[in-house]
């Protein structure tokens, strides 16, 4: 009996850890955009985002990537919501493609991002 208590007390424990945890994680696409802000202010003397949006409008389009991204993913939880979601082949096809385009622009976005921070690294060595 002891050893069921503390097996349970164990338990839930890592249950309530996993779902702190669940609940503080971050988009790594948006943790890698705030990253990129945050570097190119140090980086440079423009103190706002919308300053740093202005001049890299490269950066621009990567934020607005990942609000279509964001926009996608509410929009297929919204159709898969539900216990047992029944959905017609019609929207099946248009689901796939909506997941397609998430993934695409998310990759899009992620690219974006890599290209501004390469070229933020050869800007800066000397």
């Amino acid at each position: 009996m002891k050893t069921v208590k503390i097996a349970s007390a164990i338990t839930s424990s890592i249950i309530f850890i996993l779902i702190a945890l669940a609940i503080n994680l971050e988009d790594p696409l948006k943790f890698r955009y705030r990253n990129t802000v945050d570097k190119i202010m140090e980086i440079s003397v423009l103190d706002s985002e919308a300053d740093i949006l202005s001049k890299y409008p490269t950066l621009k389009e990567a934020k607005e990537n990942i609000a279509k991204a964001d926009l996608l993913k509410i929009q297929i939880c919204a159709k898969t919501s539900g216990n047992a979601p029944s959905l017609s082949k019609g929207e099946e096809i248009e689901l796939e493609k909506m997941q397609k385009e998430l993934l695409k622009t998310r990759q899009n976005a992620e690219r974006l991002l890599k290209n501004i921070q390469s070229t933020e690294v050869i800007a800066v060595t000397p």
